[in-house]
């Protein structure tokens, strides 16, 4: 067998406040316009939150946002939905991939204690593996995509249930999204026993809000064993987040 050749990757992270474009009046769902901003950068592989499908209740929701999304972007998709909005609506996390995404699985991240909180909402980890294109050989990468909770509580039991998830995954990996936690917050530590930060890479990079960004809160942590070549949070302002994107050599 010959040994895997070195891939490059890059892999992006977006939360996309439904859709909404950022301080619109009246609000206006863009879609086009986040497919535009992701072709910008090129991801091959991409994490998107604050998702919806289609609405039952609320239809302005015409269509599964992440199935457009892809639609546009060429990309294949999985949409984890984390909740029903207003008990019918699914709102979620996607994976879009350039790649096949040969398997996903939601996992739902146990409640904390302070679930009476007012801002509590059932939070997920989604798994997608991807297959990578390598000759005759079949190698697989596995991107788990996330969404914390606001409250104390909520962020130490989703750190500690997705490092549980990334302590047994076979698989090279990339986990991504919004933690609505910055990089000096122990609450992460979990999370590095088993991927590495890119906070060195990321420098002073902030993502939130997207205007006059004041904190970085959305992340890529790849497994170790992987090289960060350069990351970056360009300066978009579509939704209230700017998306994040780092160079990966697998």
């Amino acid at each position: 067998m010959h040994p895997e050749a070195e891939m490059n990757l890059r892999v992006m992270t977006y939360n996309i406040q439904s859709g909404w474009k950022y301080r619109s009046e009246p609000k206006v769902i863009d879609l086009p316009a986040i497919a535009e901003t992701v072709k910008r950068y090129s991801p091959d592989v991409l994490v998107l939150n604050e998702v919806r499908g289609r609405g039952v209740t609320d239809t302005r929701y015409t269509d599964s946002e992440a199935e457009t999304i892809a639609s546009l972007l060429g990309y294949y998709c999985y949409f984890g939905r984390s909740i029903y909005v207003s008990g019918t609506d699914p709102y979620g996390n996607a994976v879009l991939s350039r790649y096949p995404i040969t398997e996903a699985k939601v996992f739902r991240i146990p409640d904390a204690f302070d679930k009476t909180s007012d801002w509590f909402e059932p939070r997920t980890v989604t798994r997608a593996v991807i297959e990578l294109p390598d000759g005759e050989s079949r190698r697989f990468f596995t991107v788990f995509a996330s969404h914390f909770g606001l409250s104390r509580g909520e962020l130490e039991m989703a750190s500690a249930f997705s490092a549980s998830l990334l302590r047994d995954e076979p698989n090279p990996f990339v986990m991504m999204g919004d933690f609505n936690a910055e990089p000096s917050d122990e609450v992460l530590t979990p999370l590095y026993a088993y991927s590495q930060s890119l906070t060195d890479l990321f420098g002073g990079q902030k993502s939130f809000p997207s205007d006059l960004p004041e904190m970085r809160i959305d992340y890529i942590l790849p497994s170790k064993g992987i090289t960060a070549a350069s990351a970056v949070v360009p300066d978009e302002r579509e939704s209230d987040h700017r998306p994040a994107y780092a160079d990966l050599i697998i």
